[in-house]
């Protein structure tokens, strides 16, 4: 068993992520992107997102968690890809 409930990985709903830096990466799912995501500075492990990133507005609040890794609330209209919300 994968997760409680799922036997399989095929039955995963792949999609709204970011690929970047990987030997033949490409999008799988609909909202799928290759694109650098521009973390503040991920040599020291910061994944915060820049203003700028691609991932900032960009994801959806489908089964998405009310707050980030970092204890800030993700609004239900402007969903950041990734672990953590931009801080405005």
């Amino acid at each position: 068993m994968i997760y409680p409930g799922i036997t399989s990985v095929t039955n995963l709903h792949w999609d709204y992520n970011i690929m970047f830096n990987g030997i033949g990466a490409k999008a799988i799912g609909g909202h799928d992107l290759v694109l650098d995501p521009l973390f503040v500075e991920p040599a020291i492990f910061d994944f915060n997102l820049k203003a700028n990133s691609p991932a900032v507005g960009s994801g959806t609040s489908t089964l998405a968690p009310r707050e980030d890794f970092a204890g800030n609330q993700r609004p239900a209209n402007r969903v950041d890809r990734g672990a953590y919300q931009l801080k405005e």
